[in-house]
């Protein structure tokens, strides 16, 4: 597999079989910013939550990132 990766603009390789361990399809209410995971991907520390979705992964309906915490309980 060959793929595009738009953060850096670099094309990488892989393998069939560690492409479907390592990758999923991103789900429409998934966090921009982490891709759902709820960790920081930019900086790269799965110790600290996203600051996109505060930690959940999820966005609210409109793919907005939630503001509050009644916004955040909406997502969730």
């Amino acid at each position: 597999m060959i793929y595009h990766e738009l953060g850096r603009d670099v094309l990488n390789a892989t393998t069939a079989d560690d492409w479907y361990q390592h990758w999923r399809p991103v789900a429409a209410d998934a966090c921009p910013v982490c891709m759902g995971s709820g960790h920081d991907q930019i900086k790269g520390n799965k110790n600290r939550p996203c600051g996109g979705c505060f930690g959940l992964g999820k966005v609210r309906k409109d793919g907005e990132p939630p503001t509050d915490m009644w916004e955040l309980a909406e997502a969730a």
